[in-house]
């Protein structure tokens, strides 16, 4: 008969702390983003699109509407359609469908950099595309009054309201 030798380990791991739990969490999701480029490239392509559709066919009923600068009514309004919708939470839904949210559930991970880790990834996404929207904006001409910190404050509030559109969804789940 053979002699099973069953030796007992005792693995206590520390929890690495909140913040490396997030910083991993958001560094996966990320890196998970970046490898669906199809994903990515639609959610850029289709607010640019649409501001210079409106704003080359819809100019001269700006200026009849009384809006100095019809580029600049319209950036916004880019900025909104480039940042709604735009969520990982299908990579959540996958990972719960696979299996591997449930050995993260298991493992030593702050729950809340869990779902917070997610969230960090679509800001990211968030504010690059925002970036890349105005960063149109300028090219074609608009002034921010306010200059760099007016664009610093209007990334931010942009990546806000991903956030917060982000937040439904993951709640949803």
């Amino acid at each position: 008969m053979n002699h099973i030798n069953k030796t007992i380990i005792d693995i206590n791991p520390k929890p690495a702390g909140f913040f490396a739990d997030l910083f991993t969490m958001s560094k996966r999701a990320t890196t998970a983003m970046l490898k669906e480029p199809e994903y990515l490239i639609p959610s850029i392509i289709i607010p640019l699109f649409f501001f210079w559709v409106n704003v080359g066919s819809l100019e001269n009923v700006g200026q009849v509407i009384g809006t100095g600068d019809f580029k600049a009514f319209q950036l916004p309004v880019a900025i909104v359609l480039a940042v709604t919708g735009v969520s990982r939470a299908i990579s959540l839904v996958t990972d719960i469908q696979s299996g591997y949210f449930d050995r993260l559930l298991i493992s030593p991970i702050n729950r809340w950099a869990l779902l917070l880790g997610l969230m960090s990834a679509d800001f990211i996404l968030v504010i690059s595309l925002s970036f890349l929207v105005i960063l149109m904006g300028l090219l074609l001409g608009i002034n921010f009054v306010t200059g760099w910190l007016g664009i610093l404050v209007f990334l931010l509030f942009s990546g806000l309201w991903g956030l917060v559109f982000t937040g439904f969804l993951m709640q949803l789940l």
